[in-house]
């Protein structure tokens, strides 16, 4: 491994622990070495390293989303992977894979821009684009793995590629929701939206009734500048008794919004000629084939789960 240029840790070493912790505390990867990728030359010898030795690979920059720990093997980090380019005439940018959100943040903002971010700006840019990424700003620009533009990524032969919808499209198309099944994402390039302000914040209450169906009477005539979610968190530290179901967790109902009236609103990009999206990727990426086809998967927003473990209310909003 003397061609790598980030560290390498094996179990005993220190800082291997360190290494291996993400935002997950449940679960925690044990793999047989880790290396700690400073750039997409780095992530490229590691699997060629791995298929060499037959070892499988895993990859984690935040540990936000771990679908499950790897026993064995290799785990690439790509933390150390932080790059942010924005070009504010084509109004994208370039992101590294260890990047997280509230950098492209920084960054977009200096232009009047902004990515189609989630609602925690700790979170992985590239995983949460690449699984899919229903945001602040959703029903008004869509999922943020819309905005991709190309994808770097190192296949399982070693190969270090650059790919759009023009070059490979299938692969491309394969990216776009596969997560980690396609090779080793090193860096996206997305597009990003005008936004001159934002308005969020977040609403707590204790456990009623009735919460649930206020907010959903409350959406049903929003415009698209709004987008709001709901989750019922438990607390399992206190209990509650339901007259049907009988004892359970305490719950609290959470509703986060975000409007973005200050926003620009950029050309309208061609809709889907079977549900109207603003977006005919979703049905099989927007082929004109697809978009008159009767199999369109596309699916409403739904309420999203909430990792908020407080009661209180709070307010905030990005960028300025």
């Amino acid at each position: 491994m003397d061609i790598l240029k980030g560290p390498v840790f094996r179990p005993g070493d220190e800082g291997y622990d360190d290494e291996r912790a993400g935002f997950q505390a449940l679960a925690r990867h044990r793999p047989d070495v880790i290396v700690g990728a400073t750039d997409a030359a780095d992530v490229r010898a590691a699997v060629v390293m791995a298929a060499a030795n037959g070892l499988p690979v895993a990859v984690q920059a935040t540990g936000h989303g771990m679908p499950m720990a790897a026993d064995g093997g290799l785990l690439i980090s790509t933390r150390r992977m932080t790059g942010v380019r924005v070009d504010a005439e084509t109004a994208t940018a370039r992101i590294e894979a260890g990047v997280r959100w509230a950098r492209v943040i920084e960054e977009a903002a200096r232009h009047g821009l902004a990515p189609l971010s989630g609602s925690a700006p700790s979170v992985g840019a590239v995983s949460y684009t690449l699984g899919g990424g229903l945001g602040l700003m959703a029903r008004r620009y869509g999922y943020a793995v819309d905005q991709v533009r190309a994808v770097e990524v190192v296949t399982a032969d070693g190969v270090l590629r650059e790919v759009t919808a023009a070059t490979e499209p299938d692969l491309f198309w394969a990216l776009l929701g596969g997560r980690g099944n396609f090779g080793v994402v090193t860096a996206l390039e997305i597009g990003l939206v005008p936004v001159t302000s934002l308005y969020g914040g977040g609403l707590f209450f204790d456990l009623a009734t009735d919460v649930v169906k206020r907010w959903a009477e409350w959406t049903l005539d929003l415009p698209e500048e709004m987008t709001s979610s709901i989750a019922v968190i438990p607390f399992p530290d206190a209990r509650w008794t339901s007259p049907a179901s009988g004892p359970w967790s305490t719950a609290t109902p959470s509703i986060r919004s975000a409007s973005c009236p200050g926003s620009r609103r950029a050309a309208t990009p061609a809709r889907c000629a079977r549900c109207t999206r603003a977006s005919a990727r979703h049905c099989r990426r927007g082929t004109p084939e697809a978009a008159a086809s009767t199999s369109c998967t596309a699916r409403t927003p739904r309420p999203t789960r909430s990792g908020w473990p407080t009661t209180r209310t709070t307010t905030g909003g990005w960028p300025r």
